[in-house]
């Protein structure tokens, strides 16, 4: 029989979170009980807000909370209520376990239910969600590699520093490089062209001044010559 005030608190931790449940009073069988307290865990706003639930159920009287996660993370701790001592008696707290194996002969990194290849090896990034809980072997898993990866690699190869479109970048670059080169080179001439032209033009000006000169100066003596 479960007391207002008396009997009915319970302070769990269940996961990381922890929360203090209050039962309703009332007269239960082992197996109404169980309900009650998982009803009241699972609808905990603390529990709830953080994804966290619990199954309770009972064999000959002893209650069993079990969290809904796996691992090593999956724990659930009576910690204190008054309704402990007379409704949990001494609990046994027993922290979950992450799976632990091989695939194709590599050691595994286990997290939980999942299974992860290790890094390096030939079954690095594949993951299995391992749901029995007897140990062994769990027979054979075909993998094969689908579009997408397929997809990736080539233009992985394509993208690559040693792709057609890295050797076609570093092409038209060396290309652009020897044209500028070359335009260099045509803007030096240009301009040694030009200032050729400009010394013969100026040579060339003053030339044509001294002939004027020369002109005039026949010009002037013929207009002063005796006439006939």
């Amino acid at each position: 029989t479960i007391t207002a005030a008396t009997n009915d608190t319970l302070n769990l931790t269940v996961d990381g979170v922890s929360a203090t449940v209050t039962l309703a009073a009332g007269t239960y069988t082992a197996a109404t009980l169980a309900a009650e307290v998982q009803s009241k865990i699972n609808g905990a706003s603390a529990f709830s807000s953080a994804g966290t639930s619990v199954a309770v159920t009972q064999s000959a009287g002893v209650l069993t909370m079990t969290s809904n996660r796996y691992g090593a993370a999956s724990t659930v701790n009576v910690t204190g209520g008054n309704g402990l001592a007379g409704l949990m008696g001494t609990p046994t707290n027993t922290a979950g376990i992450d799976v632990a194996g091989t695939i194709n002969g590599a050691a595994g990194t286990g997290s939980g239910q999942y299974l992860t290849g290790a890094a390096g090896t030939s079954v690095e990034g594949l993951k299995l969600q391992i749901t029995g809980g007897a140990t062994g072997g769990r027979g054979t898993i075909n993998y094969s590699q689908g579009y997408a990866y397929k997809l990736d690699k080539l233009a992985e190869s394509l993208l690559g520093t040693s792709g057609p479109v890295a050797s076609r970048t570093k092409s038209i670059d060396s290309s652009i490089k020897d044209v500028t080169n070359r335009r260099e080179v045509l803007n030096r001439r240009l301009d040694d062209t030009e200032k050729r032209y400009r010394t013969q033009f100026v040579a060339l000006d003053v030339l044509v001044s001294r002939l004027r000169t020369t002109s005039d100066f026949l010009a002037q003596q013929l207009a002063n010559l005796p006439k006939p």
